[in-house]
């Protein structure tokens, strides 16, 4: 049975926004794709699979107004098992840290680069990054990895006026 999500939303002339589907991570079979319209009913973009499965959208919002956000499985499936989270606004999102680990008991320079990020390093060393033709902003965090630290793995998160990073 076909299955279509819509929330609607206000946004602010040149607000970056970001728009995460998580639905792989519950190991749902959700295909996602998220579309989103002005509030004419034209579509402003759209976004498929991306790393993972899961689709991001990365829209600076061109005008002020009420938009809505379309949530649906590619192939129009819908079902109880196809659940998922979305999140939207300007949100900080990471796209990549390097370097990827570091060695315990030491203090490290880390490249955090994503999106919305709370501050942006310039290293005038040319262009800036991007994704999709879109600019990636980085960011320098001092990180420091205790020698008795019993954790294998730990996340990193940045905490923007918008929330939390993915």
């Amino acid at each position: 049975s076909e299955d279509v999500d819509n929330f609607r939303f206000e946004a602010a002339v040149g607000e970056r926004f970001i728009f995460r589907v998580e639905a792989r991570r519950f190991a749902s079979p959700l295909d996602a794709v998220i579309e989103l319209f002005d509030d004419a009913g034209n579509l402003v973009a759209r976004a498929e699979s991306f790393v993972g499965g899961d689709p991001i959208l990365d829209v600076s919002i061109p005008k002020t107004a009420s938009y809505v956000v379309r949530i649906r499985d590619l192939s129009y499936k819908g079902s109880s098992s196809r659940v998922y989270r979305l999140s939207l606004g300007v949100l900080p999102h990471i796209d990549y840290v390097m370097p990827a680990g570091v060695e315990r008991g030491t203090k490290y320079g880390l490249l955090v680069t994503g999106r919305n990020l709370p501050a942006t390093f310039d290293d005038r060393s040319g262009d800036p990054p991007t994704i999709a033709e879109r600019p990636l902003d980085v960011l320098v965090s001092e990180v420091f990895v205790p020698a008795t630290s019993s954790d294998s793995i730990r996340a990193l998160r940045i905490t923007g006026t918008g929330g939390a990073s993915n």
